[in-house]
């Protein structure tokens, strides 16, 4: 199987820069509904609660929790058609991407299999809402902030609190610029969702393109940053490659920065010839073969360095358990593609913990 060609690889990487600063300003679409998110807590408390009995008290949460209810429905339609708008350049981008390459005619997906894709392939995100679809995912979300809210208010009732006090609660205070309230979390929760809702386009578009242009695309690579600030699941999963509709896929927990591109069938393997990858260690950005992982880049490292990249005793362990960088990038992480630690790794290779005196 050919690799990635080095070409390909460096304008996927520049591409995934570019759509971190996209997200920046698509996240600042949510502000209008913060906004009116905001105006309704102001009006339900604007009269004093402090006398309400709970019943009277519940009431007045049920008509915000609708009120904050349908500002989400309203915020979902602006959300779905950024992923939708992403997800559709996506596509072009990445089709005029391999026609650079190689020529082949690169075909594209219809717009109802984009839909699918976008729409119908579950989240590869960590935690609690890994492999839920797009919309179940913005439905459950804003579902727990809505009832995040409520449980302030709530909180602020039962200890007793003043109606002005409760407000700050939800809305923080001017002194700490409005940053200690429930409505910070709010926003940091619509910025995740933003996030995630655009990787998940961006990689739905690919996998929908490299799928329908199987005859020639046969596999996906994983490609990880080259430095110290790279993780133990994305060091592991480097330059490794999946079937098109098997495997994980990037991003594989929040502020993942790697990237998948296609490999291509063998007819294609000149043009892995002589190609370099960017590195970057203490001395700077260099250039390194394409065919180094993220382990074997890191073997040709100085001590100090790996140290750094990984910890001193999995360093030690790393220099002098006799493994080489394939077993150690296959050992760090377990079938779920989790990292393991130094204890349960000492049960699966006890020889060459032994080795490194560990």
């Amino acid at each position: 199987m050919a690799r990635l060609p080095e070409d390909l690889k460096n304008t996927l990487i520049r591409r995934q820069v570019f759509l971190e600063r996209h997200k920046v300003g698509e996240i600042e679409a949510f502000q209008p509904f913060l906004e009116q998110m905001r105006l309704g807590v102001i009006n339900t408390l604007a009269t004093d609660i402090t006398d309400l009995n709970r019943a009277r008290l519940q009431k007045k949460l049920d008509g915000l929790n609708d009120t904050l209810s349908d500002v989400y429905k309203d915020y979902r339609k602006v959300w779905l058609k950024q992923a939708r708008d992403l997800a559709t350049e996506e596509v072009g981008f990445n089709a005029r991407a391999i026609n650079t390459v190689i020529d082949e005619g690169v075909a594209l997906p219809t717009p109802l299999q984009l839909e699918t894709a976008l729409l119908e392939r579950p989240l590869h995100i960590e935690g609690p809402h890994a492999g839920k679809l797009l919309d179940q995912f913005f439905v459950d979300i804003t579902a727990n902030e809505v009832k995040k809210v409520e449980n302030v208010i709530n909180l602020g009732f039962a200890q007793g609190e003043t109606t002005p006090q409760i407000v700050s609660r939800v809305l923080g205070t001017a002194r700490n610029r409005f940053r200690d309230g429930t409505f910070k979390e709010v926003q940091r929760s619509a910025e995740a969702l933003t996030r995630t809702a655009l990787t998940h386009a961006s990689n739905a578009a690919k996998q929908s393109l490299y799928e329908k242009n199987s005859r020639f695309i046969k596999k996906v690579e994983w490609i990880s940053t080259l430095d110290v600030r790279t993780t133990t699941i994305c060091k592991s999963l480097d330059g490794q490659q999946y079937p098109l509709n098997k495997g994980p896929r990037p991003p594989i927990h929040i502020g993942c920065r790697s990237v998948m591109g296609p490999a291509f069938d063998e007819r294609f393997k000149f043009l892995d010839e002589d190609a370099t990858r960017a590195s970057r260690n203490d001395d700077g950005v260099e250039r390194v073969k394409a065919e180094h992982t993220y382990y074997s880049w890191l073997k040709t490292q100085d001590k100090d360095f790996q140290d750094k990249a990984i910890g001193p005793r999995w360093g030690k362990l790393f220099r002098e358990g006799g493994l080489s960088a394939g077993r150690f990038a296959e050992l760090r992480l377990d079938r779920q593609f989790q990292p393991i630690t130094l204890i349960e790794l000492k049960e699966l290779e006890p020889v060459a913990f032994s080795k490194a005196g560990l």
